[in-house]
């Protein structure tokens, strides 16, 4: 479960994707993993914990090169090992930018 987007890049350029995350309370950090994937392709991972009573928001950033052409990017939710087991995080503010473009943005999503 996750987030797509394709954005259309310039050869050589740098793109940024920074986001607000949070685990679900009371969910251990691997049950909160999420990566990133370019082109099907999981570049970083990342995993944490909020406390039972309340989220614990963390500032991301992750970035990618560009190619020249539409490339396919996506958030995804990699918590768990099997379908029993309960996922979830929050994810808000993805913005991702170039310094040749205006940002783009994306909506919250809660998954």
């Amino acid at each position: 479960m996750g987030i797509e987007r394709d954005l259309s890049t310039v050869d050589g350029a740098t793109y940024t994707l920074t986001l607000d995350y949070a685990g679900s309370p009371g969910l251990v950090a691997t049950a909160a993993a999420i990566g990133i994937h370019v082109d099907g392709v999981r570049i970083p991972t990342h995993a944490g914990m909020s406390t039972r009573r309340e989220l614990v928001w963390q500032s991301l950033s992750f970035q990618f090169g560009g190619n020249g052409q539409a490339r396919r990017i996506a958030n995804v939710l990699e918590g768990g090992t099997s379908a029993g087991t309960s996922v979830a995080t929050m994810r808000d503010a993805l913005i991702g930018s170039a310094a040749h473009s205006a940002p783009w943005r994306s909506q919250r999503s809660f998954s």
